[in-house]
């Protein structure tokens, strides 16, 4: 599989994740909660799961671990995030922009 299909891969798992599977109430919890959501645990196991699953390699599930713990962490800081001053009005876009990289 060449790179570009792979990133690809990784981005329609992304997409899946963030919104296919989590509904408005499920995003609005983890976006205020932060680590306090008690589906912020399953949002980053099921960003493990479809980027695994995504990626078609049997190897990968070290990457994949990387991107769902990544995908934990940056979900758990955003309602820091959401409360800033001057940030607050972008972090959607700021969330975004830092799991895709």
């Amino acid at each position: 599989m060449d790179i570009s299909l792979f990133l690809i891969l990784q981005l329609i798992a992304h997409l899946l994740t963030d919104f296919v599977f989590q509904n408005n109430r499920l995003a609005t919890d983890k976006n205020t909660k932060g680590f306090k959501s008690s589906f912020l645990i399953w949002h980053g196991l099921i960003a493990i799961l479809l980027s695994w699953l995504l990626s078609f390699q049997l190897n990968f599930i070290l990457g994949a671990l990387l991107i769902g713990i990544s995908h934990y962490i940056i979900d758990g800081c955003k309602p820091f995030l959401n409360n800033h001053k001057s940030l607050g009005r972008y972090a959607f876009y700021i969330d975004q922009f830092l799991h895709i990289i």
